[in-house]
């Protein structure tokens, strides 16, 4: 069991072990504005030091996780925690922001902060994932293998050998800034504060590194993820992975990994929405007689359908809820006119039709499929499609680099 006399804290802000909250608050608004270098000009160094001193109590033990660890392990616990010490006129401008001007009184220039920030997050990661509109259709699941940089297990993201071998930097007092201030003029003071040019900004030292990461604070691992695509994933969609891009020791909350989808096009088949068009060329024969028309699904079923009706040019049809969802697969039928006719023949066609002769066909193993007449609004919807298709095409051909 732990027994910490470490009261030190307690006594630069002259309360006592068991001081409330509320008394902790008042005893340093009290001494705070005592020790303020603007009002100590005589004696501004010790001052300076003596208010620094007010403030790192104080933000120690106005923070009741802080506090228990204090009160449990001492002070050297609590900067190895993490605790790399507040700005000392942040603390000061935190605690007076809802009070009458002291803020202009000390001319720091500064607007009321807030004690609550928001967590810091990593950055996320981007990545693209190459994939067929097939492996929508059939709701695909993938193994993705990649590597993430985390803290590294051993020293926790410390980079130290344990945590004995971390050190206050004592220019900065842990801080990673050094402050200083000018005076002007009466009642007048300018503060400034730079990066501490002995610990580099960390506020620590570490006087023996990890043996694992070389204290570079960081070490690689092997992820695995399992992605699985449905019919409502369409062509730059993000798939978010929570949780998945590197860490940093800097940061309370770890980014996401973000899968961009490329779905590459197909040699038959176009998506628009929930639907799936697809174009056939057909002769007059087949066009004013009928015929056995035969597809290969993405999900590689064999689709037998069959026309009866006059297909005229510009005609769709459609084979309800065979595309995404309750999407449909829609037919865009091109009729191929011969290019020239003979005297006798357009005499012959203009008595009689020729008939369609029949095909012949082995059906088995094929789905009996009836066409739908086609609405105006398939027909607009691929028209659009088309317009985009042509724009992507034509920025295709000017070159991009992929990432």
């Amino acid at each position: 069991m732990f027994n910490n006399n470490d009261t030190d804290l307690y006594k630069t802000l002259g309360v006592s072990k068991d001081a409330d909250e509320s008394t902790i608050k008042k005893s340093y608004r009290k001494m705070a504005l005592k020790y303020h270098p603007d009002r100590n000009k005589e004696n501004k160094d010790e001052a300076e030091k003596k208010f620094k001193e007010i403030s790192r109590a104080y933000e120690v033990l106005s923070d009741s996780s802080k506090r228990k660890t204090y009160d449990t392990f001492g002070l050297d616990a609590v900067n190895n925690g993490g605790v790399g010490g507040e700005n000392p006129f942040d603390v000061f401008g935190n605690i007076f922001s809802q009070s009458n001007g002291f803020d202009n009184m000390f001319n720091m220039g500064s607007q009321s902060r807030s004690h609550r920030t928001k967590k810091r997050v990593s950055p996320n990661i981007i990545k693209n994932l190459d994939i067929t509109l097939e492996d929508v259709y059939c709701k695909r699941k993938f193994n993705l293998n990649f590597e993430k940089t985390i803290k590294c297990r051993k020293c926790n993201g410390s980079g130290a050998k344990d945590p004995s071998c971390i050190k206050i930097c004592k220019n900065c007092d842990g801080s990673g800034i050094t402050i200083s201030i000018k005076t002007f003029g009466p009642g007048m003071i300018s503060q400034s504060q730079t990066t501490c040019n002995v610990c580099r900004g960390i506020g620590k030292k570490i006087t023996e590194k990890c043996e694992k990461c070389k204290g570079s604070k960081y070490e690689s691992v092997k992820k695995r993820i399992n992605v699985k695509l449905d019919h409502g994933n369409n062509n730059n969609d993000k798939l978010v992975i929570k949780g998945e891009a590197h860490e940093d020791v800097d940061c309370e909350v770890t980014g996401d990994l973000i899968l961009q989808l490329n779905i590459k096009n197909h040699k038959d088949f176009r998506r628009v929405g929930d639907d799936l068009f697809i174009t056939k060329a057909i002769n007059l024969v087949d066009a004013l007689c009928g015929f056995d028309l035969t597809l290969t699904h993405l999900d590689n079923r064999k689709l037998l359908v069959k026309t009866g009706d006059i297909i005229g040019p510009n005609t769709m049809k459609k084979i309800n809820g065979e595309g995404f969802n309750d999407g449909d697969i829609v037919i865009d039928f091109e009729i191929i006119f011969p290019k020239t006719l003979s005297k006798e023949r357009k005499e012959y066609i203009s008595k009689l039709l020729p008939i369609n002769k029949k095909q012949n066909l082995d059906y088995d193993g094929y789905e009996l499929k009836m066409l739908d007449n086609y609405e105006k609004k398939y027909e607009e919807k691929y028209e659009k499609y088309n317009s985009d298709m042509d724009n992507d095409n034509e920025e295709a051909n000017v070159g991009c680099a992929t990432q």
